[in-house]
């Protein structure tokens, strides 16, 4: 019974912590432009966006509809900002995985093929 108790209140603890993580919607471009016509801020705006953990990829043709659909240029910079940020994490993610090399494939440079020398998943691509 004793058991039966701790059990019911580890699931419990469980579910309210996976529920705490659940993040909110990212936002899209359509959702920037919809909350800059509402009149929002762009300290609220980006503020969301940071709450949100939203990374809109743009072109610079998407920053020139964005800016003559009415978002603030902090708006702007702030996604630009996040969008270079996301990308120096990425990298320094896969520099972590593959090492300088950035990419598996790279490792295969040097060995002539069926050298024997090089072996691993990557080697029938080599």
């Amino acid at each position: 019974m004793h058991c039966l108790r701790i059990l019911v209140a580890a699931c419990a603890l469980l579910a309210a912590g996976c529920a705490g993580l659940d993040p909110a919607p990212e936002l899209t471009r359509a959702d920037i432009v919809r909350m800059t016509r509402a009149g929002d801020p762009p300290a609220v705006i980006v503020e969301r966006l940071k709450a949100t953990s939203s990374i809109v990829w743009l072109s610079a043709a998407e920053v020139a509809e964005l800016r003559q659909s009415g978002v603030a240029p902090e708006v702007l910079e702030y996604l630009q900002a996040a969008q270079l940020s996301e990308m120096r994490r990425r990298a320094q993610f896969d520099q972590l995985l593959y090492g300088p090399e950035r990419t598996p494939f790279s490792r295969c440079t040097g060995f002539p093929p069926g050298d024997g020398r090089y072996g691993g998943f990557f080697a029938p691509f080599c």
